[in-house]
This record gives C-alpha cells, sequence and structure tokens, in this order.
C-alpha cells in the first residue's frame, strides 16, 4: 500500500471514531486534535562526495499529525510528512547554472514529541523533548558516476519547544526542535564506489539501523521548525496555512558529508474534540 493510501486510511479511522469513547470519557478535559496537510516542499541537497552541483526538487507533499492534551497540561503528539517520487534539478554549485540530470527524490519523515505547558495566559508554551526521524533516498545520475545514490536515513533526540497565540476564532503556533544526539543509521548506499559507506546494497534497511552511528552536535545537526495559522470555522473544524522548515547537515569524514535545506508549504484541515 502507498504512503497516501495509508494516510487517507488513517485519517477516516480517527474522523468516525467516537469522541465520546476511550479518555474523552474518564476525563472531559481531554482534548484531542487531528490535521491532515497537503502542500508542496521545496528539497535542496548538496552532496560534495557525489558530485559538485547542487541538487534541487519541488515534490508534492501529504501530511498527517495527531495530538493529545491531558487535563494536567501535558501534551503528546506524532507527525508523518511524505514526499511524493520527483525530479531533481542540478546547479553548479558556483555560477548557479542549470546541467541536465535525471535523478529523482522520495522519502518521508516522523516526529513523536512530549511537552508540558510551562505557562497559560495570552500566549501557551510548551516545553519537552522530541524524537524526529526522516528518510531520502536520492538518484544522482551526474558526472563521473553513473546512477550514484544516496539515502539519508537520520533519527535524533532533542529538546522540544511550542508556542501557541489564541485571539478570538485566530490562532498562530509555532514550534522550534532541535538535536541533543543523533543516530545515522544510513548514508551513501552505492558501496561499488565510496569508502565511507553506512549501508551497502545488499544490506536491508533494518541491518542498517541495527548497525548505524550515533552523532552529536560537533558532526550532526538537525533544525526543524514550522509555523502555521489556522482560522475556527465550526465548534470543532478549523482550516489554515502551514510552513515548515528543515536542514540538516552530517559530516563524518572529510569529504563524506551531506547538508540539506527544505522548506514547506501546506494547506491544513484540523478537527479538534
Amino acid at each position: 500500500m502507498k504512503p497516501h493510501n495509508w494516510l487517507t486510511t488513517i485519517v477516516l479511522l480517527f474522523f468516525f471514531l467516537n469522541p465520546k469513547m476511550g479518555l474523552s470519557q474518564k476525563n472531559k478535559e481531554t482534548k484531542h486534535q487531528i490535521s491532515i496537510l497537503w502542500g508542496i516542499t521545496n528539497y535542496n541537497t548538496y552532496e560534495p562526495i557525489l558530485s559538485s552541483v547542487r541538487q534541487s526538487s519541488t515534490p508534492s507533499t501529504s501530511g498527517f499529525s495527531y495530538a493529545v492534551e491531558s487535563e494536567n497540561n501535558y501534551e503528546l503528539g506524532v507527525k508523518l510528512f511524505f514526499l511524493k517520487e520527483s525530479d531533481l534539478t542540478s546547479r553548479l554549485s558556483n555560477p548557479g547554472t542549470r546541467v541536465p540530470n535525471s535523478g529523482e527524490i522520495f522519502g518521508g519523515s516522523f516526529e513523536t514529541y512530549f511537552r508540558k505547558m510551562i505557562k497559560k495566559s495570552s500566549v501557551d508554551i510548551y516545553l519537552g523533548f522530541h524524537l524526529n526521524g526522516f528518510y531520502y533516498d536520492k538518484s544522482l545520475d551526474v558526472i563521473p558516476f553513473d546512477d550514484a545514490r544516496a539515502g539519508d536515513l537520520f533519527f535524533d533526540l532533542g529538546p522540544s519547544i511550542s508556542i501557541v497565540k489564541n485571539f478570538g476564532k485566530h490562532r498562530l503556533g509555532s514550534d522550534l526542535g532541535l538535536p541533543l544526539v543523533g543516530y545515522i543509521a544510513a548514508k551513501t548506499r552505492n558501496s561499488e564506489t565510496f569508502p565511507f559507506d553506512l549501508i551497502d546494497r545488499d544490506k536491508t534497511v533494518g541491518t542498517a539501523i541495527r548497525y548505524g552511528d550515533l552523532a552529536l552536535i560537533n558532526n550532526y545537526f538537525n533544525l526543524n521548525f514550522n509555523t502555521e495559522y489556522t482560522y475556527q470555522v465550526t465548534q470543532r473544524f478549523l482550516i489554515g496555512l502551514q510552513y515548515g522548515f528543515q536542514y540538516y547537515n552530517y559530516k563524518k569524514e572529510r569529504p563524506f558529508n551531506v547538508q540539506a535545506i527544505s522548506y514547506r508549504f501546506s494547506l491544513q484541515a484540523k478537527y479538534e474534540f
């Protein structure tokens, strides 16, 4: 089943759940929130060991998130995003001139977080931790390699902060996540060419995760920032816009490194109960 079909199934199941069941029956103050998103992501990556050109793509993106907040103001949530397979366009590093390339990219990310409201007033502030993971599979068909492939499968754990401002039917919110420690499960997958592989073509994703490397902030960094605006259409239903930004950089041994920046723009529908 494709990721987009998983997303549709999950959303339908949640929307048809009875809000009076489960936690909401035991504790009427518990709040649940479900969101679906659709938009585009502008993804830009630079793989100096593979190529002297920078790669970029603008795939369509779908997302799903679920959060629950207890009466004690603890918040637990999960976010999922899927990038549809899309072509990569190459640019020379210095002049920015386009060069031919038939590369492709697809991937996705998830984030789980646990936060506690530390201030409740005109602006609500939540502070906690997040576990983040993402995977990008990139085909880089550029000279001097034929069908060079790279796979970024990274995880990290670190602090997370969220700020929410409510005014009438309007709501503004932002959240920021940073890594304390990372787990590098996979990087370049072309073992026939590169001496610094963490996973080769004969290994499975499970093997890669098992034999990954721990990384600290001196050689791994991943910043995730999201901000959104929503408008309350009914008591339970909201619509809005969301902007997401990610920058990650990993260096093991020079010149083995990767850096990437992505910008996500999404329409959002949110249901609260």
